[in-house]
């Protein structure tokens, strides 16, 4: 019964260790996402004012 026990604890600690892992990978991924969709929008947008400003219009 202690030995059942033992090593049940010991899978779900596995377990639990696995599945940290993946929330901690697609939560960085998530974020680093996050990160080049702003930095994208960021230096889009200033390159896309320049070019705007360049040719005026109207």
């Amino acid at each position: 019964m202690q030995a059942a026990l033992s090593k049940a604890v010991t899978s779900l600690q596995s377990s639990w260790i696995v599945w940290g892992s993946l929330n901690l990978i697609a939560l960085t991924l998530l974020i680093l996402t996050l990160l080049a969709v702003l930095a994208f929008a960021l230096i889009g947008g200033a390159a896309f004012d320049s070019f705007r400003s360049s040719f005026p219009m109207g």
